[in-house]
């Protein structure tokens, strides 16, 4: 049997903006972070994509992604992140050496949740005594795992608000 163990409160983080940025370029940068630490795994981290068009260019986007880091045959770690994209459009920038760049408008929400997950199959088949073995020295693992899979999903977060703040297109609040 699997347990979770929440580094953020189960309904996960929010990180919220509105205003102007490129999509594009956050999208990639969030998937570059997490493939970088061992969680992205292309052909299976997104679960759900749904885009619902309205009439002047505008959509509503929803992604899901879970993404999975095995750490060992007990511990996996888990960033899971949901996007929620409201009233979207495309929009162009004038940029200061007279180019053009298109961005996009709107309201955007990340939702991060992270969790260590414990357990395996191969856990279930143990004899009771190396089941007690196997709680004695977990347990401190287990925290150590913890306090590692919390900074890193605090980088995660921070290297968002920064785009959000800092970001080369970003306008708004």
């Amino acid at each position: 049997m699997t347990t979770n163990e929440y580094v953020t409160p189960p309904r996960g983080i929010k990180l919220k903006w509105k205003g102007m940025l490129d999509l594009d370029l956050l999208y990639k940068e969030i998937k570059r972070w997490l493939e970088d630490k061992g969680f992205f795994k292309e052909q299976t981290s997104e679960k759900k994509y749904t885009e619902r068009k309205y009439p002047g260019g505008i959509k509503n986007v929803y992604i899901n992604w879970k993404n999975e880091n095995k750490v060992s045959d007990y511990f996996r770690y888990h960033i899971d992140v949901d996007f929620l994209l409201l009233g979207i459009s495309d929009v162009e920038l004038q940029l200061p050496d007279g180019n053009k760049k298109k961005v996009q408008k709107g309201d955007f929400e990340i939702k991060i949740m992270a969790y260590v997950q414990t357990g395996s199959e191969e856990w279930d088949k143990m004899k009771a005594l190396e089941k007690m073995y196997y709680n004695l020295i977990i347990r401190r693992r287990l925290e150590a795992y913890q306090r590692d899979l919390y900074d890193k999903t605090y980088k995660f977060q921070v290297m968002i608000k920064d785009f959000f703040i800092k970001g080369e297109f970003a306008e708004g609040g």
